[in-house]
């Protein structure tokens, strides 16, 4: 049977806000290190994506896909529009917050990332029987049985990843003059700076998680919870106390004291910092990005991405360095 439908892991309504005309993004490639145009029905996509084979049939997921897409779409195009998240009801949060889980679960890296751990699984198990006759449990899945997989794994988790959201802030992040938004083929992206040594800090129950989604080249998504808060403000709260161990430990020194008014100011700086960040995420449920932030969360879209990378400007600057 000949395999000809393109289905997105990414939607193209994501990715149309992307073009610089009415039909073609920039493209960077991670494994090339190039740059090329395409329309986005060939961008994050997969011929029988959301499909898989039962006795000769396909049975299709994309209906579902559909209407989940049907669901968020209305509050989506608010934001876009120009609504604040603060002009949004509970509703329309909730729709947000169903998008923002959805994709994460919806990409091909969500599926192969379970590949590679059965694969990893399977190889050590191998290695240890040295031989000897190993379980046909522990066997890789093929391409259809990943699909059923990913696909029953998507339908009975996505309000369970929902619900995890409800009690963290949601806000919207502008760049600042002359920047923009770069989205990946993995776009909802995680960080953390809490350490949990032998524990993952970025599964979505860990505190101190962070959550980013562009959803045009001018927007993007956050998601905090109140661990980040705490976390930012215990390394604003370590500078200031380095301040006062300087001040005992250099005593009447001038070239310390100047040293120590410039640390001092940096200090205060950002204690201001910290709490007009506080006032804007958790009233205004909006900030707008420095230059460095915006290294950042563009860092994250290219090392989050397995390969691919658009943009509406086609500035790949950062990331073919």
């Amino acid at each position: 049977m000949e395999h000809s439908k393109w289905h997105h892991y990414v939607p193209q309504h994501i990715i149309r806000q992307f073009c610089f005309s009415e039909n073609q993004v920039f493209v960077f490639d991670k494994l090339r290190s190039k740059s090329f145009t395409q329309s986005p029905k060939k961008v994050f996509a997969q011929k029988r994506f959301n499909e898989f084979e039962i006795r000769d049939s396909f049975v299709s997921f994309e209906n579902v896909v559909t209407e989940i897409e049907k669901g968020y779409l209305p509050s989506l195009r608010r934001v876009w529009s120009g609504d604040g998240l603060n002009k949004l009801d509970d509703d329309n949060i909730g729709q947000l917050i169903v998008l923002i889980a959805f994709q994460y679960l919806r990409t091909n890296d969500f599926r192969l990332r379970f590949l590679e751990m059965q694969k990893t699984i399977h190889d050590r198990v191998i290695r240890i029987a040295n031989g000897r006759q190993v379980s046909p449990d522990i066997t890789p899945m093929d391409d259809n049985e990943l699909k059923r997989f990913s696909l029953r794994l998507l339908r009975n988790s996505l309000e369970d990843f929902s619900q995890t959201l409800t009690d963290r802030h949601i806000f919207l992040i502008k760049p600042p003059e002359g920047h923009e938004f770069l989205l990946g083929e993995n776009p909802v992206v995680l960080h953390n700076d809490c350490d949990y040594k032998l524990q993952s800090n970025l599964s979505w129950e860990s505190p101190g998680l962070q959550i980013y989604f562009p959803i045009n080249p001018k927007l993007c998504l956050g998601v905090w919870c109140n661990a980040v808060f705490g976390e930012t403000f215990r390394q604003f709260k370590n500078n200031e106390d380095r301040l006062k161990t300087l001040k005992i430990m250099t005593g009447h020194n001038s070239q310390a004291n100047y040293f120590l008014k410039e640390i001092g100011y940096k200090a205060k700086l950002d204690k201001n910092n910290f709490s007009d960040l506080y006032k804007e995420i958790l009233v205004n449920r909006e900030i707008t990005a420095t230059p460095e932030n915006m290294k950042f969360y563009n860092s994250l879209q290219f090392s989050w991405a397995r390969r691919f990378i658009v943009s509406k400007t086609g500035d790949f600057s950062l990331l073919e360095k």
